[in-house]
């Protein structure tokens, strides 16, 4: 298992949630650093919303580098995602579905929040 995390104050976090699986490699950077290939990729991009197609390098990489990818998105950019989806592989399976978020980001201005979001399964074809 390969884990990826841009933001280096994340890094513990991710460490001490991946600790039950001996077998599994962190990479504190950009998702363009991993080289291998994989089977299944899980993905939570960022959306976006916020700095307009900074998800475009994950979904690049997932498509490049995974066969079975289990991906969740804002449900606003739900179009954008199956046509994506659709010029790269196949849709198998599409669930609405709620996040609860708390503050975490500057541009939070609630404690917790309800997001809206999509989770996709898709076969790449790539």
């Amino acid at each position: 298992m390969t884990s990826v995390e841009i933001d280096s104050k994340q890094g513990p976090v991710l460490r001490k949630n991946l600790s039950p699986f001996h077998n599994s490699e962190i990479i504190i950077g950009n998702v363009s650093e991993v080289k291998d290939n994989y089977d299944t990729a899980v993905c939570n991009p960022p959306f976006g919303a916020v700095v307009r197609d900074s998800d475009l390098p994950f979904l690049e990489t997932i498509f490049e580098k995974s066969k079975d990818i289990y991906l969740i998105h804002n449900v606003k950019n739900r179009d954008f995602i199956l046509s994506y989806i659709k010029d790269r592989g196949t849709l198998e399976r599409e669930e609405n579905i709620t996040l609860i978020i708390p503050r975490m980001y500057p541009h939070h201005t609630q404690d917790q929040g309800k997001l809206k979001c999509v989770l996709f399964w898709a076969k790449s074809s790539l």
